[in-house]
Formats: C-alpha cells, structure tokens, sequence
C-alpha cells in the first residue's frame, strides 16, 4: 500500500492522479517520492486546534471544580464557615451549619442563645472549633456528615445535642416566657412545666404575675452547655402561708398595702415573688386602739405572724397605775382576810388566790402582815396572748419588793425583806382601763435581769392584828 508523496493520502490502484490533491502519481512513482502516512504530517486545522484546547480547558475545569467542591464542602471548612458565622453573629449562616438531634428546626432565638453562649466564655470558640477538627466532637456539639452535593462532594453540619428547662410553676396565673417566647403554663404537672427541647445557649426564663398584690416579675438566666441535661429552675414565685396559730377575729395584715383577714389564723396570700422585697405588716383591732407594726420582709413562703405591740409613755403610765394600786390592794387584803378589798382585777382569778392562802392562815388564826416598799416592771419583756373567750391579754412581768412577817401567831418578831414576782396578765376595758386579770405572786428573783422600770409603794403597813407592835 502506498500513499501520494504530497498529500500522504491513500493511493487507489490504478489512478494515475493522487484523488485528494491531483499530484501526478506516476512521476511521484519514477521519482520515488511516494511516503507511508505514518512519515507524512499534516497540518491541524483551526476547528482541530480549537476542539483539542476545549478539551483541555473543560478536563482542567473538572479537576479544579473537584478540588475546590472537596475543599468547600470538606469538615475543616465547614467548621471554619461556623467560626466565621459566629464572630460575626449571622444568625441565618449559623442556622445553615447547625442541625440538632431532635425533629426541630432550630430557631433564631435559640441561635441568639448559642451566640451569648460563645460571648461569655462559657464556651471557648477556638477550642471548640479544634476539637471539632481533630476528634469530631465536644461538649455538646458533633461535626456529622449530612449528605453529597453534586452526588460527589460530602458535606458536614454541625449537630447539637438538646436541653430542657424544668419550671417550678405553682400557679396558672403565672405567664412565662424563655427568650421572649410565650410558655403555655397550663400544661404544668404537680407545679412543674417541661420546656424543650433547646439547643446549647444562654437563655433568659421570665416569670410574671399580677394579682391584688402587685405585679411581680422574676428573671433567671441559666446556661446549657454540655451533652443531654434538663435543667431545673424555680422561679422564687409562689403562694405565701401566714400562720398566726390562733383565731382572732380582731388581726389582719396588710401585704403591699392590701388587707388580709387573719381571723381563722392563718392565709395564704399570692402567687408572689418571694424576694424579701415585697413586705406584710400586722394589724391588730385592740381594746385599746388599733396598732399597724412595722413592715416585715417577704423572704420565705412561710411566714409566723406574731402578735406584738409597742408600750409608748401613755400606755405605760396607765399600766403602772393599775400594778401598784392592785399591789397595795392585794396585800391589805391579804393581811384582812377579805379578797373583796382587791381592786383593778378583771376575774376572778385574783381573788381565788388570795381565797386558798386564806384557808391556810384563817383556819390556824395566822397573822400577817406586809408593806408594799417597791414595784419593778419589764415592759421590754410584754407579749401578748388571750382568754379562753378570745380577750386580748397583755402579759408583763412584774416584781413587788415587800416587807412581810407570815411567822404565824407572832408579829412581834418584826418584818423580813422578800421579793413576789408574776407574770401579770392585764385586760382592757374601755371605761374601767387596764385591770390585772391574772396574778399568782411566788416568792421569788428570777425576775431581777434586764432593764426594768421601778416605781416606789406605798411603804404603809398591812396587818392582820393591829393591836401587836412590829419592829422594822
């Protein structure tokens, strides 16, 4: 087989003339001129040359675009694009690279939270990034492949595990809210509400109630951080329980200036932020006028209410009148055997006293005999309790310093110091004033501690048989 010396075409047999270009075949043969192809080139044309760099170009592009997507869509990148997200708190680029364990999508709120998260150091940045790197996971956060692109390039997000709050709810009247985000507190259980699932973050619980009482809003932030957790957060709002531990019709309190009935003894007042900021006071309906107590702090959701009062100068001079007169009448009666000579008494009490040492000294013709020379009360010392019938008592404690001959059948021996104390219970009457109603007088000191308020007795001479001497 041979070819046309000037072309390189293919000769046909027989052909004097080369097919392609006309060259004499004849003279190429005499000359010995004639080529095999495989020594003959041939120029590229223009669409040869330009379909041959096409194809160069498009194999270039393809390794290229393969190795940029690889890069793109590679893990190292994916947590880079997150970093950069996060520094420059594009809440819809962190969306993009998170997925969370559960069904939800994630919600700008909760990508406001995670970003908190970062800005306070609760979680290092940096260090998360590089451990996302090297091991593919930490607190909380796991860099998983999500699927391919292009059906070639793997891509990542990074996942993150879920968190809930417990609420303590004690009451429906309680809205709440997390970031902003109303809560339906009605599906709260035993005072607990379940509140979830969130992803890592910083979130801010509010809880606000508004009653009779006030409007009371509590703020609680509270951080999710690592793996699976539930979180349990009480929000210091709740019912608050007065205990008096007695009726009385006659005691209320005022909590922030609104009146609450104290007459069974006890209430319950709210719900309320229990912060010690909101406050009670006692009032109390007294025979003697009406008493407001200071304010008492809201600190607990028990609170003991004790009945209390403040003894002005006023108050004070009328009790001393009715102890000393009451002093000097229990001894001359006493000493005459006749409780009916006892004055300022509201019962019978006093006088049953007197009535039994009586049956003592009376029936073995006893002589007594006594002066009233002092009268110590510690009014610092008062508390207040009540009859049987619900009468209001003040109660003081008190000390007659006397002068006292009890030796029986013999004055004469003269008078020994001795020192009678009780726990005076006083009532109030309006017209009559304040009246001892209780008084057992013992021998005794145990009274003589703390600061008292002394007023002098009437040093006259109480006795039985007037006809015997005594000596001083």
């Amino acid at each position: 087989m041979s070819f046309c010396g000037q072309c390189g075409n293919k000769r046909e047999v027989g052909k004097p003339f080369c097919g392609n270009c006309g060259q004499s075949l004849t003279e190429q043969t005499r000359n010995g001129s004639a080529k095999p192809a495989s020594v003959v080139k041939r120029k590229r044309t223009k669409k040869e040359k330009g379909l041959l760099g096409g194809m160069i170009a498009v194999i270039l592009l393809v390794m290229g675009g393969i190795y940029a997507g690889n890069e793109y869509t590679s893990a190292e990148r994916t947590v880079d694009r997150f970093v950069s997200a996060v520094n420059a708190e594009d809440i819809e680029a962190i969306e993009k690279q998170l997925d969370r364990a559960g069904e939800h999508a994630v919600q700008p709120f909760e990508v406001e939270a995670m970003i908190a998260l970062f800005e306070t150091g609760d979680v290092n940045l940096n260090q998360l990034a590089s451990s996302l790197k090297s091991v593919g996971s930490s607190e909380g956060f796991t860099l998983v492949e999500e699927g391919t692109f292009l059906f070639i390039f793997n891509t990542y997000q990074i996942e993150v595990n879920e968190h809930y709050y417990e609420v303590h709810i004690p009451h429906e009247e309680i809205e709440l809210t997390i970031d902003g985000e109303s809560i339906n507190t009605a599906q709260a259980d035993d005072y607990f509400i379940r509140v979830g699932p969130f992803i890592p973050g910083i979130y801010t619980i509010e809880a606000l109630v508004t009653n009779e009482f006030g409007e009371f809003t509590h703020t609680q932030t509270a951080s999710f951080i690592y793996g699976y957790e539930t979180v349990y957060v009480d929000m210091n709002i709740d019912l608050v329980s007065f205990n008096m531990y007695e009726e009385n019709e006659h005691v209320s309190i005022l909590v922030n200036d609104t009146e609450v009935s104290l007459a069974e003894g006890s209430a319950e007042v709210g719900p309320m932020l229990i912060d010690g900021l909101s406050s009670y006071q006692i009032v109390v309906e007294y025979p003697w006028g009406e008493e407001t107590s200071e304010p008492f702090p809201i600190d607990s959701a028990y609170q003991d209410v004790l009945l209390d009062f403040e003894i002005n100068e006023e108050i004070e001079a009328k009790l001393a009148e009715a102890i000393i007169e009451f002093g000097e009448s229990y001894y001359e009666a006493f000493s005459q055997f006749d409780e009916g000579l006892l004055v300022r008494t509201s019962g019978e009490l006093p006088h049953n006293h007197l009535a039994t040492f009586y049956e003592v000294y009376e029936d073995n013709s006893y002589e007594y005999a006594a002066q009233l020379d002092s009268i110590d009360v510690w009014y610092e010392d008062h508390y207040l309790s009540s009859t049987e019938s619900g009468e209001v008592l003040l109660v003081l404690p008190i000390e007659y310093d006397v002068q006292v001959n009890r030796s029986g059948l013999d004055l004469s021996d003269g008078l020994y110091h001795s020192s009678e104390a009780c726990f005076m219970n006083l009532t109030f009457d309006k017209e009559a004033g304040w009246s001892v109603y209780d008084c057992q007088l013992s021998v005794s000191s145990w009274l003589n501690s703390g600061d008292s308020v002394s007023y002098p007795g009437s040093q006259v001479l109480h006795q039985s048989d007037d006809s015997v001497e005594i000596e001083f």
